[in-house]
């Protein structure tokens, strides 16, 4: 039944509709091919040892032809270090500027360097398959980026190395979630659209829905109010 309320206004009788209104879903966000850049081509190759007339051995058996100053490595050089190889800027015998490195694993990295570390813009094709650009603190990635898996996209805020603080992601199936991570969950507010219609707004604990929180159904139907791990409870 109407809930009506009845008011008066230069002897009129007004009826005023005071029932509450459904909640819309929000609408969902665009593809990350609109917003985001397209996934980088393949690593640079592994680069030869060089010949022998430019090599200089150091005393942890590390390789390296390039430039020198005052007998460190200094300038542009390529090293040979336990299976893995850096090519690219030295500074008193520390990788800093732009370079490449391939590591042992199969990984490979090129972007900045500072001190030795990564650090600062870079990408990053790892063994397995997926891929991340971005920022880096202290080698390991920080700050904006994304990150190309085999089962969709993330694009937003990493900390140590997985997704941390606001981000999005888009499941290679339809899927978007976009909200709060904590290290690779999601975790505290946040929206999923389901590639069943369903939609849901609100609170996040590990991945589940936790909290307060609004789902509409694709049947039409709302539930709105307290969830516990994954389980509407009123």
């Amino acid at each position: 039944m109407q809930n009506v309320q009845h008011t008066q206004k230069k002897g009129e009788i007004k009826l005023q509709d005071t029932t509450p209104k459904l909640p819309t879903p929000p609408q969902k966000p665009p593809l990350p091919n609109i917003t985001a850049p397209t996934k980088p081509s393949a690593a640079p190759p592994r680069p030869p040892r060089s010949d022998k007339s430019v090599k200089r051995y150091f005393l942890n058996k590390d390789v390296y032809s390039g430039e020198l100053q005052k007998d460190k490595r200094h300038g542009q050089g390529t090293c040979w270090i336990d299976g893995h190889v850096y090519q690219g800027e030295w500074q008193d015998d520390k990788r800093h500027g732009q370079g490449t490195s391939w590591l042992a694993g199969g990984s490979v990295y090129q972007g900045e360097y500072q001190d030795g570390l990564r650090q600062g813009q870079g990408t990053l094709w790892l063994a397995g398959g997926s891929v991340y650009q971005g920022e880096f603190q202290d080698y390991a990635p920080s700050g904006q980026g994304i990150e190309w898996y085999e089962d969709g996209i993330y694009q937003g805020e990493f900390q140590d190395g997985e997704p941390n603080g606001q981000g999005t992601f888009w499941y290679a199936e339809g899927g978007i979630y976009q909200g709060e991570y904590r290290y690779d969950n999601y975790q505290g507010q946040g929206t999923e659209w389901r590639t069943n219609g369903d939609v849901y707004q609100g609170e996040w604990k590990n991945t589940l829905r936790h909290g307060q929180g609004t789902l509409w159904l694709a049947n039409g139907e709302i539930q709105s109010g307290e969830w516990n791990k994954d389980t509407f409870v009123g």
